[in-house]
């Protein structure tokens, strides 16, 4: 059975959903080809889907182990939280371009959210901050106080930064024209996931709830939808399954597509809501334990990683299989590319 780090393909799928619009190759058989990355420790492979050929097995190197992996303006975004830095590379040639490096402060890279061609967002996961980034120079402009332990964020057309801090109980509401803090909002306990919905102008929420981590008493799971303009909570629904108390359910993932639906990986099930409506069904699409869930934009179809380290593509509507995708034996996160 393959091995999967269920923290890394979870959290890394979020980001792909986030940043990564591809185009579509077709080869000689019909079939549309596309490559993915997959990382090992410190290496990236660059894997033929849905063959799994492999195109090139070194194709990029970052500094240590690679917890996430983003694709933003013909670059490749690796970070390594515990080496504190995130390696920028070619996204053509795996070329290394720069190094953002954090460890003099010791602040762990968690998530990145590109903003425009100039500035990107850096969560911290281990602190109260979050970094802003020149992506021309590459270089560290300032950090943004927030909330506690900001594990992941994201960028909302409308000129706003969400940031989910699962230490506080938070999201964060940054405006990317002043690079200020404008508000905290609460939310359910354990923020861990944030999307956005450009078209409504909100954020989703993925809070995990209390106990997940192993510790104390286990509470449910919800999602939230957040205006960002006005700070308020507009919807907020428990994540649970026929027959299985929420509190043993643990949101992993979430992906949201350019249609607003937003689908949730967890380790009972795959969920789906309509963001754009203001009070949707959160229904079942698929029981079973998953580790992620990523959109590929170029294909148009969901990416569904399985606690048991098998992947497939998926409709982009229903979330059910269309196809298998072939992967390395062991593997930590992976990203879409052309």
């Amino acid at each position: 059975m393959r091995k999967l780090n269920l923290w890394l393909a979870a959290a890394l799928l979020v980001l792909a959903a986030a940043c990564s619009k591809d185009e579509v190759v077709i080869n000689s058989s019909g079939d549309q080809a596309w490559k993915m990355l997959a990382s090992t420790g410190a290496n990236v492979a660059m894997i033929s889907q849905p063959s799994g050929n492999i195109v090139k097995n070194n194709f990029a190197q970052a500094s240590g182990t690679i917890t996430k992996m983003a694709t933003f303006g013909g670059r490749i975004y690796l970070l390594a939280k515990d080496d504190y830095k995130i390696t920028v590379v070619d996204e053509v040639s795996g070329e290394q371009l720069a190094v953002l490096d954090f460890s003099a402060s010791q602040l762990m890279p968690s998530a990145i959210a590109f903003a425009n061609a100039t500035d990107a967002y850096v969560a911290h996961e281990n602190s109260d901050k979050i970094s802003l980034v020149d992506i021309y120079y590459n270089k560290v402009v300032r950090q943004i106080n927030v909330g506690n332990n900001p594990t992941d964020l994201a960028y909302l057309a409308s000129g706003y930064i969400a940031v989910a801090n699962s230490g506080s109980n938070s999201v964060s509401i940054i405006n990317t024209k002043t690079y200020a803090k404008e508000r905290d909002v609460a939310t359910n306990p354990v923020p861990a996931y944030v999307g956005a919905t450009d078209s409504k102008k909100i954020f989703t929420i993925v809070c995990r709830g209390n106990g997940k981590d192993g510790s104390g008493e286990k509470t449910s799971g919800y999602v939230q939808f957040l205006n960002p303009a006005t700070g308020e909570i507009t919807y907020t629904k428990e994540i649970k399954n026929l027959g299985i108390d929420g509190s043993e359910i643990t949101p992993r993932s979430l992906a949201i597509n350019e249609k607003g639906l937003a689908f949730i990986a967890t380790n009972y099930a795959m969920y789906k809501l309509n963001t754009k409506l203001k009070s949707p069904v959160l229904s079942v699409v698929k029981r079973d334990d998953f580790a992620g869930v990523s959109y590929n934009y170029a294909l148009q179809e969901i990416i569904v990683i399985k606690s048991d380290g098998t992947a497939y593509a998926a409709d982009n509507t229903t979330a059910l299989k269309t196809y298998d995708l072939v992967l390395p034996g062991t593997f930590g996160a992976v990203l879409s590319l052309k």
